[in-house]
C-alpha cells in the first residue's frame, strides 16, 4: 500500500533514471534487458529512454527545505548534456556510415 502522496511520482522518476542508466551502459547486442543493447535503429527505445530523461531534467529543479529557494544543481544540467550528446553521437556516426556503407547498420 502506498501512504505517500508522491510515491507514484517517485517510482516513475527511479523508473526513468534506472532505464537512463541502462540505455548508456550497452554491453552485448543481444542483453536480455532492451534497455542494455546498443543504439540502433532497431532499438529506439534506448533513444527513447535517454530522451525521456533529458526532458525530465531540463524540467527539474532542486527545491531547498529551508528556505524553499529553487535552484539547478549542475549534476542536473549535466544529464541534459551527457544524454543529448550520447543521441547527436549516435546520429552523427550514423549518417557518416551511411555516406561510406549505405546498407549498413550501425549499433553504438
Amino acid at each position: 500500500e502506498l501512504k505517500s502522496k508522491t510515491a507514484l511520482n517517485t517510482a516513475l522518476f527511479i523508473e526513468i533514471i534506472n532505464d537512463m542508466f541502462d540505455s548508456g551502459n550497452s554491453k552485448n547486442l543481444y542483453d536480455p534487458n532492451p534497455n542494455r543493447r546498443p543504439m540502433c535503429d532497431r532499438n529506439l527505445n534506448v533513444i527513447k529512454n535517454l530522451k525521456t530523461a533529458s526532458s525530465l531534467f531540463r524540467n527539474a529543479e532542486k527545491i531547498s527545505h529551508k528556505n524553499k529557494k529553487s535552484s539547478v544543481p549542475p549534476c542536473f544540467t549535466g544529464v541534459i548534456w551527457t544524454t543529448t550528446a550520447l543521441c547527436e553521437l549516435f546520429e552523427s556516426e550514423k549518417n557518416e556510415l551511411s555516406k561510406v556503407q549505405p546498407n549498413k547498420e550501425l549499433f553504438l
